[in-house]
């Protein structure tokens, strides 16, 4: 049996009659049933560690490398707990740039600069940060 932490318990109150002689009184049984929770709806985390301690992640169909210091740098998360503040817009590239470096936030525009217009839009660099923050920790 799985671990009950990780399970959802379902009870079920059977009733059935004794067979006797005198009248019958409904015997109660208790019967728990455990079903294993869903696990199929959490992303599957495609980071690994590299010798060198640095974080390869897959996401907009290439690799990206994350420095190690950029996964403890208490200010880059910072800036992530500012981005629903209003007027707070500027923090997203910011935060990229802290993840990515400068080099690899220009190419993560490239991919994700619109092909039509030219330009680069803000909830597509968004969608392409919170993509990338999935990757290193889906949780």
């Amino acid at each position: 049996m799985e671990d009950m932490e990780t399970q959802a318990i379902e009870t079920t109150i059977v009733t059935t009659e004794q067979q006797t002689s005198a009248m019958p009184e409904p015997v109660h049984e208790v019967t728990q049933v455990a079903r294993p929770v869903p696990q199929d709806y959490q992303h599957k985390k495609s980071g690994k560690t590299l010798e060198d301690g640095r974080t390869q992640v897959e996401a907009r169909g290439r690799t990206w490398i994350i420095e190690p210091d950029a996964l403890d740098d208490v200010e880059l998360y910072e800036l992530l707990d500012k981005f629903g503040e209003q007027g707070q817009g500027a923090m997203v590239p910011k935060a990229l740039r802290g993840f990515l470096g400068e080099k690899q936030k220009q190419e993560a525009y490239e991919i994700i600069r619109n092909k039509k217009t030219g330009r680069i839009s803000f909830n597509a660099v968004g969608e392409f940060l919170e993509e990338l923050l999935n990757e290193i920790n889906p949780n």
